[in-house]
């Protein structure tokens, strides 16, 4: 068995601003002071890797949220692993181009679409790979309920990508790292996070479970 962290580290500052302000506490037992820390934290919801549930979008609401989304959708969910080798500037993803890199049949929990290769999602510029509303429309008949890519929408040339997969009640999970790690037709992923009622977009832990 091998674990792959697919977490990108949330910053520490932004804009010369600190994200994360320790505090020390002077604290005491028995005949033997101790210092406790204790953070504040400033961070937007999309610090680092995040998940965005439907009701990122506030029309989209479906009630779930990061207090009440369904366990079993979020530990070792069996997630299907779709590399692409995308070059930037490459343009649109396409259904058929998810059904040729996909090695099973039915229906899929989860989506991983490794497009980029070697290269982050922050390495290309931006928007310049993305998906097609076909490409949204083959993962909604796929079945599946969360999206973890580094890739989504062209801004330049939008197909609505967001509105579409949380319409269908497909959670996404954005900014990953270490994509080039996994091998294999399928991994099992875990997603944690902090139980906030009523947020719908947080950064997350992404862990990946494979054989080795």
């Amino acid at each position: 068995m091998k674990l792959v962290d697919l977490t990108l580290p949330t910053p520490q500052r932004e804009n010369n601003h600190p994200l994360v302000v320790a505090d020390e506490w002077l604290l005491s037992g028995k005949g033997m002071p101790y210092t406790g820390m204790v953070y504040h934290f400033n961070h937007w919801s999309m610090s680092g890797t995040y998940i965005d549930f439907p009701g990122h979008i506030k029309e989209l609401d479906n009630g779930m949220d990061a207090s009440n989304y369904p366990l079993e959708k979020l530990c070792e969910l069996e997630s299907v692993l779709l590399r692409l080798n995308r070059d930037p500037y490459s343009g649109k993803i396409h259904a058929d181009e998810l059904e040729s890199a996909c090695g099973v049949e039915g229906n899929i929990g989860g989506v991983i679409v490794h497009s980029l290769g070697d290269k982050r999602f922050d390495e290309i510029p931006g928007c310049t790979v993305s998906f097609a509303a076909d490409a949204i429309q083959w993962m909604i008949d796929k079945g599946a309920h969360l999206l973890v890519s580094d890739v989504y929408e062209n801004s330049n040339d939008p197909e609505n990508v967001f509105w579409h997969l949380f319409k269908a009640g497909i959670s996404t999970i954005c900014a990953p790292d270490n994509l080039n790690q996994l091998h294999g037709i399928t991994v099992n992923l875990t997603v944690l996070f902090p139980r906030f009622p009523k947020v719908t977009q947080l950064p997350c832990r992404l862990i990946a479970k494979m054989d080795d």
